[in-house]
């Protein structure tokens, strides 16, 4: 792109002769670009339940850091301190990534803001998803150049608690090979106390009552994901992704309460409960996609996931009773989804079906008492969505088939 450079040199002679420039031809030259560099203001547009905010990178939103520190800069939204992604009107909110739903938290904080390209908020989900809640879709910006980043990171807080949050973060890309990998570790220590008492005074009886609590809570918490991305080709894309999440939590609750009568009598209860949290979580995701033109894109995914959950609690109330309980979860789900997407004059189509399949095994058991339950549910579902736009006005048309099958096992 462009032209060589080409000097010619004249001789003027005589201070009052006159010089004639011959004809100069330019001889084009190719010159390869590895990345073009287009700046633009960031854009909002709002158009019925969406709000778009494009061309985030190197903006304010852009700069914020973690994908939570942007959210929570975003206009409508707001993020709490457990990372829940809220609307202002606090209703809940899924974060989509790629038009994706988000596999953990480890994966929101493992990609940075300036990663992003569009944010997307929708308070109608539509058809094609299974669910009418509100969602997030942020819509990651596609690099040229090579590049490899290492980000750590530790926060730690006391306000009536201490929690310690550590994060390594790793982004690389090689050619045609991308790598996101984040890793962290989560631990927290609370220990708050409480007393009051009170005293009656009555013409049948009179007495003092005595209340104390002492709550303890530890918990650790150490949180995986990788993913791994591969462009086939300028129009093929396959993603794959595993997230591991595993956190053990210690808790201690201890409630005393003395009534001291006039008779010099006194009655007293001690209750302690002291249960055992061991969570652990697998999750692998594969997507592939596949443009055919700039308006035909077909996309499919799969995700599989193991979510186990322990659960130890020790009840004594003294001089009264104790009791032992264990509850024992394992959950599987299986879900695949494929999705075509075409337009043709302004027309727009999305065809897709959903499937999913979930197993469900739950043991309890109380004080030697055992029982065990499985549950099995299957979703399948098919839609399709056209939509029109005739300069300011929208036509937006939308059908859902979703059949669900429930299986109980005792």
């Amino acid at each position: 792109m462009g032209y060589k450079t080409k000097e010619v040199i004249l001789d003027p002679g005589e201070t009052d002769s006159i010089v004639v420039v011959p004809p100069v031809y330019l001889e084009e030259t190719a010159v390869n670009l590895n990345e073009i560099v287009v700046t633009a203001k960031m854009k909002v547009h709002r158009t019925g339940t969406t709000t778009e905010i494009s061309n985030v990178h190197g903006t304010y939103l852009g700069n914020a850091g973690s994908l939570y520190d942007m959210l929570s800069w975003t206009p409508g939204l707001m993020v709490r301190g457990n990372n829940a992604v809220q609307l202002v009107n606090g209703t809940d909110v899924k974060v989509y990534i790629n038009g994706r739903p988000a596999m953990s938290s480890a994966e929101i904080t493992a990609i940075s803001s300036d990663e992003v390209s569009k944010i997307e908020i929708i308070r109608d989900a539509g058809a094609k998803y299974s669910t009418n809640a509100p969602f997030v879709n942020i819509t990651l910006r596609k690099r040229l150049k090579d590049y490899f980043g290492l980000n750590i990171s530790d926060n730690a807080k006391f306000r009536r608690r201490f929690s310690n949050e550590s994060n390594l973060n790793l982004a690389a890309k090689f050619n045609k090979l991308s790598v996101n990998t984040a890793l962290t570790y989560d631990h927290s220590a609370i220990k708050a106390y409480s007393t009051h008492s009170s005293k009656v005074l009555s013409a049948i009886d009179s007495y003092e009552s005595l209340y104390k609590q002492t709550y303890t809570n530890r918990a650790n918490g150490i949180y995986l994901f990788s993913g791994v991305n591969y462009e086939i080709s300028q129009k093929s894309n396959l993603l794959a992704q595993y997230t591991l999440g595993h956190n053990h939590g210690h808790f201690n609750s201890v409630n005393y309460t003395k009534v001291l009568h006039s008779d010099s009598q006194y009655d007293y209860v001690e209750y302690h409960n002291r249960p055992n949290d061991n969570n652990i979580n697998h999750s692998f995701l594969l997507s592939f996609t596949q443009k055919f033109n700039k308006d035909a894109e077909l996309n499919l995914l799969s995700n599989y996931s193991i979510n186990k959950q322990f659960r130890e609690e020790f009840i004594n109330i003294q001089p009264l009773s104790s009791s032992e309980q264990l509850n024992d979860i394992n959950n599987r789900l299986f879900d695949f989804e494929a999705s075509f997407s075409f337009s043709k004059d302004k027309n727009y189509f999305d065809v897709g079906i959903n499937s999913d399949y979930i197993y469900n095994k739950s043991l309890t058991d109380y004080d030697y008492r055992a029982q065990m339950s499985k549950r099995y549910d299957f979703m399948q579902a098919a839609y399709i969505s056209y939509r029109n736009i005739f300069d300011k006005f929208i036509i937006k048309a939308e059908a859902r088939y979703e059949y669900n099958y429930t299986k109980l096992n005792d």
